[in-house]
């Protein structure tokens, strides 16, 4: 019977035992790069949400932070925030997809769930509305994207 391990073997573990350590530390910097890019998206994604919600025509093709943009509609209080939103530089630009006008046929029957008794008689026209689909795009220095809007047109 044998005492002690011979060389070789003791080798041959630390060998082992090098390849699992280096795998499981290559398996944790991918999953720390993995989850430091969803956080870059869930920020980007939240960021794109507030600019198609405060989107205007006056920021088309400029370079505005996210603090113009809020235009002092919220009333942040946390100080770190404001800090981050007035240093985030976004550069805005509008491009137009598409007019959508609502409204120029002749209302009669059935109009949506209510059915109107004699068309003849009652018959209107519906006002005329007109909205824009917009693709906004926006870019900064971590932050890249596009968001659709859909904005009413005043006539």
């Amino acid at each position: 019977m044998r005492s002690a391990f011979t060389v070789v073997e003791v080798v041959i573990a630390a060998v082992i035992a090098t390849i699992a350590g280096v795998g499981l530390l290559q398996m944790n910097a991918n999953y720390a790069f993995l989850f430091a890019r969803m956080e870059q998206k869930s920020i980007s994604s939240e960021v794109l949400s507030l600019v198609g919600f405060h989107a205007d025509k006056k920021y088309h093709k400029t370079t505005k932070t996210l603090e113009d943009l809020l235009d002092r509609t919220y009333d942040i209080q946390n100080d770190d925030l404001r800090k981050w939103l007035g240093e985030t530089k976004l550069d805005y630009t509008e491009h137009l997809i598409e007019t959508i006008t609502l409204g120029e046929e002749e209302l009669g029957g059935d109009f949506g769930n209510y059915e109107m008794e004699d068309a003849s008689e009652t018959s209107a026209l519906a006002p005329v509305i007109q909205f824009e689909l917009l693709e906004i795009h926006v870019e900064g220095e971590t932050i890249r994207g596009s968001v659709l809007h859909v904005r009413p047109v005043t006539l």
